[in-house]
């Protein structure tokens, strides 16, 4: 029988939701709402969570994160970007940094290969890029050392590949929320990691 997740100690993150909003358990028509949104896949740590601590709106988390609320959530995956662009292969909008990049469960990561020969065992969190994932049937950036202008179409590994991982699972994620310890990845980096893996690539099929 496989062992419930539990919370981590979230009562730094919780004051720091309270003194902007009411916080209130989700409705089970909420929770509905966002499990049908995820496909039926929702980490349980992330229904535990809404379950206790749902809040309407948006939320300013020290000055550069906006977390979501339910019915946030709803509207940044279905009405915005980047989310409504990377849902359909697995990223789950639940907040975004300032400048409009969102972070994301990936809610199809589980078994899925990374690295040299590693393979994960949770729903990581990723950040997905505003700029990268428009509207528009192609990503397109510039590298030189790829050609120059990038055109790829839109499937889950290429979003995955342009999309970093931040951290191991919801959990840590609200643990880094609740202690300050989230860190931006920029996209000039994200880019260069692309562009350094596409070229070790292209030299071992060599």
């Amino acid at each position: 029988m496989a062992v419930k997740k539990k919370l981590p100690a979230l009562k730094r993150l919780i004051n720091k939701i309270e003194k902007v909003t009411h916080v209130r358990p989700a409705t089970e028509e909420e929770l509905a709402a966002l499990q049908k949104l995820a496909g039926g896949k929702l980490p349980e740590e992330a229904v535990e969570f809404y379950s206790q601590y749902n809040f309407d709106g948006i939320v300013r988390i020290d000055e550069y994160i906006d977390l979501y609320g339910i019915n946030e959530m709803i509207r940044a995956n279905t009405d915005a970007v980047p989310g409504f662009m990377v849902l359909p292969f697995g990223l789950l909008t639940v907040a975004s940094w300032v400048d409009g990049d969102a972070i994301c469960i990936d809610l199809n990561s589980v078994g899925e290969k990374f690295g040299y020969g590693g393979c994960y065992d949770t729903q990581v969190i990723r950040q997905c890029s505003h700029e990268l994932f428009c509207e528009g049937e192609e990503i397109t950036f510039y590298k030189k050392a790829l050609g120059g202008l990038v055109r790829l179409p839109y499937t889950r590994e290429n979003v995955v590949a342009l999309s970093p991982y931040v951290t191991h699972d919801f959990n840590y994620l609200l643990k880094e929320l609740r202690d300050g310890e989230l860190r931006y990845i920029d996209l000039t980096k994200t880019l260069d990691e692309y562009e350094r893996k596409r070229l070790e690539e292209t030299a071992q099929e060599n």
